[in-house]
């Protein structure tokens, strides 16, 4: 069996480190993070990529309108700052080492840019769970992004070849939710603040758009693969009967 885990907002707090980020990229320009400025980026972000600082950043801070924007400058800061203040979400370690007790093989798929996501996972030394190094980063250059499934095939691929129907995907989002079931793995949707969804109807609802499993904690995952090998165990033992009588 192998767990294969998203990592922004369900391993990591990722929504409180960019709130720490924006916090001081506002203060960067002298203006003052209130609440409407910060709600300002949130809303801006449903319309452009959040780090598109020369459309965003003059929507947050109106005086920056025409205004002459270092973008590299800002975007390396905004990610050391976002980088430092990134943690694990509250239980994720305690679920890393059970599955690890479990003998079950992890993967990570995240998207993003590389050099920023690269340096998440090795500032929490994420790695080390990862069976043979197996982590994906779906660039969107080098590997497609989710909800495309090729991302979650390619961390199946990496932990020895795993069989997609032993397989659970994690995340918080429907992008991960569509990603896991075009891969053919069960998924699990781990309920967060990050997560921006219209939940289906039952008239409407496709099969790739449902979660397998939701949970409100990460921590609920362990029962969830514990009653998957069992399942798995069931399985084999009636094939080798099927077999022996055979």
């Amino acid at each position: 069996m192998v767990v294969i885990f998203d990592l922004d907002d369900t391993l990591t707090d990722t929504m409180a480190s960019l709130s720490v980020a924006r916090d001081k990229v506002i203060r960067h320009f002298g203006h003052t993070p209130t609440t409407a400025a910060l709600e300002r980026w949130q809303h801006a972000s449903h319309f452009f990529d959040s780090e598109d600082f020369p459309h965003v950043l003059p929507l947050v801070m109106p005086g920056l309108a025409g205004r002459q924007i270092d973008v590299d400058e800002i975007r390396q800061l905004y990610w050391a700052w976002e980088i430092d203040n990134l943690t694990l979400k509250a239980g994720a370690a305690d679920v890393l080492l059970g599955l690890a007790a479990r003998g079950i093989e992890m993967a990570l798929v995240t998207n993003g840019p590389r050099a920023k996501q690269e340096r998440k996972v090795q500032r929490l030394a994420l790695e080390t769970y990862m069976s043979r190094g197996a982590v994906v980063y779906a660039d969107g250059v080098h590997v497609p992004r989710k909800p495309s499934p090729a991302p979650i095939r390619e961390a199946l691929r990496l932990t020895g070849g795993a069989d997609p129907a032993a397989a659970f995907y994690v995340g918080d989002g429907m992008s991960d939710v569509v990603a896991a079931h075009l891969a053919g793995v069960a998924s699990v949707l781990v309920k967060s603040p990050s997560l921006v969804m219209d939940p289906p109807t039952s008239s409407s609802a496709l099969a790739i758009e449902t979660p397998l499993h939701t949970i409100d904690r990460l921590a609920e995952l362990l029962a969830i693969v514990d009653q998957g090998q069992a399942g798995l165990a069931t399985s084999r033992q009636a094939g080798r009967i099927s077999a022996s009588a055979s």
